[in-house]
C-alpha cells in the first residue's frame, strides 16, 4: 500500500506539470495572434486575444501592457492604464510600461505622474528614447523649454528613427524663433514618416514666416492630401501669420 502511493504522489506531478504547460502554450498562441491583429490594427481582436491569454496565465505581464497599448490606441485611457498598473505589479522593472504608462499619464493631464513614471523608466534604463520625448512633452506643457529641448535632444541621441521627438524638438525650436533649426527637424521627421501630416503643416509654416511661399505652399497642399481635416486649422494659422507678416516690414 505505501508503495502504490508513492507510485501515485509523482504521477499526479506529472499531469499538473502537463497542464500547466498547455496553459502557457494557450497563452502564448493567443498573446502571439493579439500581436498580428494589433499590427495589422483590428485592435477589438488584439484585446480580445490579450485577454484570452492573461486568463490562460494571470501573471503574463506582456498580455497586460500589450492589452494596454491597444487600448490607448482606441483613446480608453483608463483602460489603458490599469493594464500597464497590472504589468509593472507583476514586473516591477517593466521599462516599457512606465515610458507608456507615462505617456497615457500625460495624456490625461496628469504631469507630475507622467513625470515620475519617465523619471522611473529612465532609472532603471538610461537610454528609453520615449521616455525622454514624453518626459519632453511633460516639460513644454508646463512652460519649461529649456528642460522640453534637453529631453527632446537626448531622447533623438538614444533613437535618430524617432520621428515624434524631431518634430517636438523642432516646435521649440520655432517658438524660440530658431527657424532654420526647426526646418531641419521637421525635415528628419518627414524623412523618417513621409506621412506625417502635421509636419508638413508646421514646417510650411515656418517657411511662411520665413516668406518662402513655394516651399510653403508646397508642404500645405501635401498636409491636406494625408489629412484633410486639417484644413480648417491650418487655413487659421496662415491668415494668423499672413497678418504678423503684414505688419511687419521685410
Amino acid at each position: 500500500m505505501r508503495r502504490a502511493l508513492h507510485l501515485a504522489l509523482p504521477f499526479s506531478l506529472l499531469i499538473g506539470a502537463a497542464g500547466h504547460s498547455q496553459s502557457f502554450t494557450a497563452a502564448r498562441s493567443y498573446f502571439e495572434r493579439g500581436l498580428a491583429y494589433s499590427a495589422k490594427g483590428q485592435l477589438d481582436k488584439a484585446i480580445d486575444d490579450f485577454g484570452v491569454a492573461i486568463t490562460f496565465n494571470p501573471a503574463y505581464a506582456a498580455a497586460y501592457y500589450n492589452r494596454g497599448n491597444a487600448r490607448w490606441a482606441k483613446q480608453e485611457l483608463d483602460a489603458a492604464l490599469a493594464d500597464y498598473d497590472q504589468a509593472i505589479e507583476i514586473e516591477p522593472r517593466f521599462v516599457e510600461a512606465y515610458a507608456n504608462r507615462g505617456a497615457v499619464k500625460l495624456l490625461r493631464g496628469d504631469l507630475d505622474g507622467a513625470i515620475a513614471d519617465c523619471d522611473k523608466a529612465i532609472s532603471i534604463k538610461s537610454r528609453v528614447a520615449d521616455a525622454y520625448n514624453t518626459r519632453g512633452l511633460v516639460w513644454q506643457s508646463k512652460g519649461d523649454l529649456s528642460r522640453a529641448l534637453a529631453d527632446f535632444s537626448k531622447a533623438i541621441e538614444v533613437d535618430r528613427r524617432l520621428a515624434m521627438a524631431y518634430y517636438n524638438r523642432a516646435s521649440i525650436w520655432y517658438y524660440e524663433c530658431e527657424l532654420s533649426r526647426a526646418v531641419a527637424d521637421f525635415n528628419m521627421a518627414i524623412k523618417i514618416n513621409p506621412r506625417h501630416a502635421l509636419a508638413y503643416a508646421n514646417r510650411g509654416l515656418t517657411e511662411l514666416v520665413q516668406r518662402r511661399w513655394k516651399e510653403a505652399n508646397a508642404d500645405f497642399d501635401q498636409c491636406l492630401k494625408l489629412d484633410p481635416s486639417l484644413k480648417p486649422m491650418l487655413e487659421d494659422r496662415i491668415k494668423a501669420i499672413m497678418r504678423q507678416l503684414e505688419a511687419k516690414p521685410k
